[in-house]
């Protein structure tokens, strides 16, 4: 694949990962404008492992490499729920 390419679909792959990061803030933003509604309410997001852009030489969606099976799974227990604050940082699960 020429490089000049390779980029052009990167940059198009990011772009969409920032234009949804985006929307997700803006949706957790208005959420947070209404306390009683975000301190009530259980946020889980899950996303897929996405495409891989050139990692081990593979340019498609599906692959046997490990960092096509590791997905995020984001949850956000309102504090009556969860008295003991969770671990900071990312958890891990095997």
């Amino acid at each position: 694949m020429p490089d000049d390419f390779a980029r052009k679909i990167i940059q198009h792959y990011f772009a969409s990962v920032t234009y949804i990061d985006d929307q997700i803030g803006r949706l957790l933003a208005s959420l947070a404008s209404y306390r009683a509604l975000l301190d009530n309410t259980i946020i889980v997001m899950i996303g897929d492992h996405g495409w891989q852009l050139g990692e081990n030489q593979e340019w498609a969606k599906f692959s046997n490499f490990e960092t096509a099976v590791r997905t995020p799974l984001i949850v956000r227990l309102p504090p009556s729920i969860s008295p003991n604050p969770p671990k900071s940082g990312p958890i891990y699960i095997n």
